[in-house]
């Protein structure tokens, strides 16, 4: 588990897969509206009742009187962190964007940084924590979601070692 890093200005915001009630995309939001980027680039290959993830994320922000201009789908279909760094990282590469400001929740953050500076070691990434729900990084066996999080999270990191 990890607290991220502190963000600063970048070329791009990257929103990880995840994150179900909000709180990347609106992490992500927070970013652009300080002004640390105009970009905010959306991963998330999972259809949810049919819509595709980042379009939930992108209705989200719109429905918060918040503009989604400079926001853009990645069109991942990954299925796996590794390959949604993969994916994202070529878009990136493609347009030249070399500082990168990537947005994950603090249970996902310590795997995603290695996973993601594995595929990128030629980009500058710092890793943005959005607070998790109902999930407190010093009590995270407080809580059922909690140790729900982290045992899911300890299981992926394990495995991802073995590439699964």
């Amino acid at each position: 588990m990890d607290n991220g890093e502190a963000p600063h200005k970048a070329d791009a915001i990257v929103v990880l897969a995840g994150g179900w009630r909000g709180e990347r995309i609106l992490a992500a939001a927070d970013l652009k509206e300080r002004g640390y980027s105009p970009v905010v680039i959306i991963s998330g290959a999972s259809t949810l009742y049919g819509q595709n993830e980042c379009q939930l994320a992108m209705s989200m922000v719109g429905s918060m009187g918040r503009s989604t201009d400079g926001y853009m789908c990645a069109g991942s279909l990954a299925e796996s962190t590794l390959d949604e760094a993969g994916e994202v990282v070529l878009i990136l590469r493609a347009r030249g964007m070399k500082r990168v400001l990537v947005v994950s929740c603090d249970t996902h953050m310590r795997r995603a940084s290695r996973l993601w500076r594995k595929a990128a070691p030629d980009l500058d990434l710092t890793f943005v924590s959005a607070p998790s729900p109902n999930f407190e990084l010093k009590r995270w066996y407080a809580k059922r979601e909690g140790r729900k999080a982290v045992s899911l999270e300890w299981m992926k990191m394990v495995t991802s070692y073995f590439g699964i």
